[in-house]
């Protein structure tokens, strides 16, 4: 069957990109040495912060450190996948080689070379997760967990679904690095801090510039701390099971016509 196929072709990349990790061990460990000093800058700087102020807007130390890597899980997970690299197989060429493979071109794009580096600091990101809200003492019912665990992760291609459009500009317009540093900037920007401290203006305009950004960045941690009710947790997953639907369509239509532009001149 074609799906045992692609899971073959999964397991073989999976493994080839362990082996590649363990080959440049040097780029692996400076890379975990960078990502300890990143948790170290995140704590430092939120503990001055709350050395001044017991409270910020409803949220403590504790629930903003939860919050900030939560939100690191999803965007981590994404970048294990090859798909941010999509702008660089073009202007470099390399896409050519996979155009010629009898498997789907999207699919190889995404799935053929994986970020070992991204999984780990992932695994990293899910264990301070337990260690913060054990250290301290995060309070968490089971029906708010359960609605912000899924929204969660029914939402992040909302987040993601946007890098991957302006990736796929790549087809027609070489420039689109640009584009995407200034929507990196934008959830790296925001993504630490609650929902509460914007006023409506910022939470409308996070809005209408990525459904994602609300839906995935600012409810479920507040879902999961109980700090508003689950209710509004469904109605989240309900629209974003309606805009992935929506958003997904849309993104293979439009990979697919700039595919076939490509191949036209490529």
């Amino acid at each position: 069957m074609q799906s045992e196929q692609y899971w073959r072709v999964f397991k073989k990349s999976l493994k080839a990109s362990f082996l590649t990790a363990l080959e440049y061990r040097a780029d692996f460990y400076s890379s975990i040495i960078i990502q300890i000093i990143y948790f170290i800058i995140q704590f430092l700087f939120f503990s001055i912060i709350f050395s001044h102020i017991t409270i910020l807007k409803g949220w403590g130390l504790g629930d903003l450190l939860f919050l900030i890597f939560l939100n690191d899980v999803g965007l981590t997970l994404f970048e294990v996948t090859g798909i941010r690299g999509m702008y660089y197989l073009v202007i470099t060429g390399q896409l050519n080689t996979k155009l010629v493979k009898p498997k789907d071109t999207f699919f190889l794009i995404a799935l053929e070379e994986l970020s070992i580096n991204s999984i780990f600091f992932a695994i990293c990101d899910i264990i301070l997760l337990f260690f913060v809200a054990t250290y301290f003492s995060l309070s968490m019912s089971f029906l708010p967990f359960i609605v912000g665990l899924i929204l969660y992760v029914i939402s992040l291609p909302l987040l993601v679904l946007p890098i991957m459009f302006i990736e796929t500009l790549s087809f027609f317009w070489g420039e689109t690095e640009g584009l995407l540093g200034i929507y990196h900037s934008m959830i790296f920007s925001i993504k630490e801090y609650p929902l509460s401290i914007f006023n409506k203006f910022f939470i409308i305009l996070f809005s209408i510039l990525s459904p994602g950004i609300l839906l995935h960045l600012f409810l479920p941690a507040a879902i999961i701390l109980g700090k508003i009710d689950p209710v509004w947790g469904l109605w989240g997953i309900l629209a974003s099971i309606a805009f992935d639907i929506i958003g997904i369509y849309l993104f293979y239509k439009f990979f697919k016509y700039g595919l076939k532009k490509y191949e036209g001149y490529g």
